[in-house]
């Protein structure tokens, strides 16, 4: 499969990415609220649901960080016998996650636009892109969110106690949602660009060589 790049083609590739950055950073801005809120707000649902841990409310800051409130689904027994009512707050940051979402989906319509493939593959490399792009976003802070709620049960006495017989590989999941804030939004944008590229370039291989056929 030949998939280098010529120089005519280098310069539409990188004359397509700066016309679609341009389209897509101001849509980016646009929708970048919402799109963040229900990531983080899933995440942490899920992450929540693994330790028997429910959603109360979230609150956007003026920095971009989300606060979730969170408390013990089910009742749980404290000191002395009594009831012990968890409610503690988590600060998620997906804006260190999602900064390079523009680049990313500009680097993708570019490769889109220099590929010689059919509309259908096009959409379905696309489509595949996304999904790749929303499942990191979702996977990384699910981990995040994970570490942190074990981070806060070493300060809340109250929260230690109700996950105590919870499984809870601090040491791996903390370091592991470090990993994933310091490094995977740096290369999401290459690492999906490539991806797209692979397939796109073996689909439009095989587009030449069915040509080809037909001429013999």
């Amino acid at each position: 499969m030949n998939t280098l790049l010529s120089a005519r083609k280098l310069l539409k590739l990188f004359g397509f990415f700066l016309l679609f950055y341009a389209i897509v950073l101001p849509l980016w801005l646009s929708l970048k609220a919402p799109y963040q809120q229900v990531v983080n707000t899933i995440a942490f649902k899920t992450a929540g649901w693994c330790y028997d841990i429910k959603l109360l409310h979230s609150r956007l800051q003026p920095d971009g960080t989300t606060v979730m409130t969170a408390a013990n689904r089910y009742t749980a027994v404290g000191y002395g016998g009594k009831d012990n009512n968890v409610i503690f707050d988590a600060l998620l940051d997906i804006d260190a996650i999602t900064f390079n979402v523009p680049m990313t989906l500009a680097l993708v319509l570019a490769i889109l636009a220099v590929m010689k493939t059919t509309r259908k593959e096009k959409f379905d490399a696309l489509f595949n892109a996304s999904a790749l792009l929303i499942g990191l976003h979702f996977l990384t802070m699910f981990i995040i969110t994970l570490s942190i709620i074990i981070s806060t049960a070493d300060q809340s006495e109250n929260l230690a106690l109700y996950l105590q017989h919870k499984w809870m590989p601090k040491a791996l999941l903390v370091n592991v949602g470090t990993l994933l804030s310091a490094y995977a939004a740096r290369f999401e944008p290459f690492l999906i660009a490539l991806f797209v590229w692979w397939q796109l370039g073996f689909k439009e291989n095989n587009n030449e060589e069915k040509k080809q056929a037909k001429r013999i």
